[in-house]
C-alpha cells in the first residue's frame, strides 16, 4: 500500500476483512508495542483508502475509549490513538455522531494540550493536529468546543514551538464563529502574540502579523477594535522602515486593510504617531515598496488602499497623485484578463464560477493550513468561501473603484486642478489607464479618447 503505484480501487475487496482482522488483533494483543503497531497499520489503511471509499470503522471508534483507559501508563500508545482518531475523522469527512465519542474526543484534546498535565509533553503535537481537524469539521460552535480554548493562551505563551498550529486553531475558530470566539478569547490571544513579537525572528513576526491580517479579513470591524492598541506600533514600524522587507510588506497589508475598512481609525493612528510627516512618509514608502509585492491578491489589496486615498482631500495625496495612479494602473495590468473573442476586461481576482475554488485555496493556505490536506468537503472549506465572498479583494472590481474615486476627486477639487494632477502622470501610464477608466480630461496627444 505504500508503493508509489498503489491503486486503492484494487484493494477494495480486501479492505473490510483487513480492517476486521486487524481490529480483532488489536483487541487480543497484550503488549503495548503490538497495539501501537496494529493501530499505525489501521491508520495507514484508513488514510490510504479514505479518498476512494467511505470506510466503516464504527467498531474501532467505539473501542478507542476503552483502549485509552487501558493505556494510562503508555503515552506513545495514546499518541497512536490520537493519530487514529484524526485519520478516522478525515476518512468520514465528519466527526463521529455518537455523543459519548464526541465527549471523548474533547477530553483527549483537553488533556493533550493542557500544559498542566504531565502527559502533554508527549501528546501535544498529535493533540493539536486533532484539535485543528475537529474545528475544521465542526458545523457549529458548541460550549464544549469553545471551552477548549482555555488551553490556547498558555500554549501560545509557553513558546514559539507550536505557534503555527496554535494560530491555525485560532483561525479555524474565527472562521467558525468569530462573534462567539473573539470577544471571549481575542484580547488575551492578541496580547500574548504581541508579547511574543518582542523576541521572535522575522519569520515569527510575519507569521503573527499574517494571523492579525486574517482577523482583519474575517471580522474587520471587530478586529480593528481588537488590534487598536497594536496598530500604532505597526504604523511606527512602517514609518521607520527598520525591519526586514518581508515584515514591512505584511505591515503594509495591515495598513491597507485598516484604511479600506475604517479611514477614521487610520487617521487617528496617524495623529497619535506625533509626526507631522507621518502620512507623507508612509505613503512614499508604500509607493516605493509595491513593486516588491508578487502575490496578486496582496498587490490588489494595496491598490484598493491607494484608491481609497483618492477620495481624501489632502495635499499629501495630491502631491503623490502620479505615483498613486501609476501603481494602481500597474496592478490593473497584472490582475486583468481579457476575453479573446469580445475583448472585455475582467478582474481575475473577483469571484466567479471559474476561479472561486482557486481563491479559496489561496485563503486556506494563508500561512497556517496546507490546502493540500484540507478537503473541499469540510465545513471549514465552506466557511473560507464565505470569507472570500465578503473580502474586498475578491468582491470589488478595481477598475470600477478607481473610476468612482477619480470622479469623486474631480468633483472635490474641480476640473482645472484635476487636469493639472493628471498632467503630472507619465504619458504611457495615462494611455494604459485610459484602457480601464474614463480619465475625464482633455486628452494629451497619444492617449486614446474615451
Amino acid at each position: 500500500m505504500d508503493d508509489f503505484e498503489f491503486v486503492a480501487e484494487q484493494f477494495v475487496d480486501f479492505l473490510e476483512p483487513a480492517i476486521a482482522l486487524l481490529f480483532a488483533l488489536l483487541k487480543e494483543a497484550v503488549e503495548c508495542e503490538t497495539k501501537m503497531t496494529v493501530l499505525h497499520v489501521m491508520s495507514f489503511i484508513i488514510e490510504k483508502m479514505s479518498l476512494s471509499i467511505r470506510i466503516d470503522v464504527q467498531n474501532l471508534v467505539l473501542y478507542l475509549p476503552l483502549l485509552w483507559e487501558e493505556s494510562r501508563e503508555h503515552n506513545m500508545l495514546r499518541c497512536a490513538i490520537i493519530s487514529t482518531l484524526l485519520q478516522i475523522i478525515k476518512a468520514l469527512y465528519e466527526i463521529p455522531s455518537s455523543e459519548p465519542i464526541v465527549t471523548f474526543i474533547y477530553q483527549i484534546i483537553e488533556m493533550s494540550t493542557n500544559v498542566n498535565e504531565p502527559s502533554h509533553v508527549y501528546l501535544q503535537e498529535e493533540g493539536l493536529e486533532l484539535w485543528v481537524a475537529v474545528v475544521h469539521y465542526s458545523r457549529t460552535m458548541t460550549p464544549e468546543l469553545l471551552s477548549l480554548c482555555e488551553n490556547l493562551i498558555p500554549l501560545i505563551q509557553q513558546s514559539s514551538t507550536n505557534m503555527h498550529m496554535c494560530l491555525a486553531i485560532v483561525q479555524a475558530y474565527v472562521f467558525l464563529n468569530a462573534e462567539a470566539f473573539l470577544p471571549r478569547y481575542g484580547p488575551e490571544i492578541v496580547k500574548a502574540c504581541q508579547y511574543l513579537l518582542t523576541d521572535l525572528r522575522a519569520e515569527g513576526v510575519v507569521l503573527i502579523n499574517r494571523f492579525f491580517l486574517t482577523l482583519l479579513q474575517a471580522a474587520p470591524k471587530y478586529a480593528i477594535e481588537l488590534l487598536r492598541p497594536y496598530l500604532l506600533e505597526v504604523f511606527r514600524h512602517y514609518y521607520q522602515q527598520t525591519d526586514f522587507p518581508q515584515v514591512l510588506q505584511v505591515y503594509l497589508q495591515i495598513l491597507s486593510r485598516v484604511l479600506i475598512n475604517d479611514q477614521v481609525t487610520f487617521s487617528c493612528v496617524l495623529g497619535e504617531m506625533g509626526m507631522q510627516d507621518a502620512l507623507e512618509r508612509i505613503l512614499t514608502r508604500w509607493l516605493e515598496g509595491m513593486h516588491r509585492v508578487t502575490r496578486l491578491d496582496e498587490k490588489k489589496l494595496l491598490a484598493l488602499g491607494l484608491c481609497s486615498l483618492l477620495g481624501v482631500s489632502n495635499d499629501v495625496i495630491y502631491d503623490n497623485f502620479a505615483g498613486i495612479v501609476t501603481n494602481i494602473t500597474e496592478t490593473l495590468n497584472d490582475i486583468t484578463n481579457e476575453d479573446e473573442q469580445t475583448g472585455a476586461k475582467a478582474d481575475s481576482l473577483v469571484l466567479s464560477d471559474e476561479n472561486q475554488d482557486d481563491i479559496c485555496v489561496t485563503l486556506l493556505g494563508y500561512g497556517f493550513v496546507d490546502p493540500d490536506v484540507v478537503h473541499d468537503e469540510t465545513p471549514h472549506y465552506g466557511r473560507c468561501r464565505s470569507i472570500c465572498m465578503r473580502d474586498p479583494t475578491h468582491v470589488i472590481v478595481l477598475k470600477d473603484y478607481l473610476q468612482n474615486q477619480l470622479v469623486v476627486m474631480k468633483n472635490t477639487i474641480g476640473a482645472e486642478r484635476y487636469q493639472r494632477l493628471m498632467s503630472s502622470v507619465e504619458l504611457h501610464i495615462l494611455k494604459e489607464m485610459s484602457e480601464f477608466v474614463v480619465l475625464g480630461i482633455e486628452q494629451p496627444a497619444g492617449v486614446a479618447a474615451q
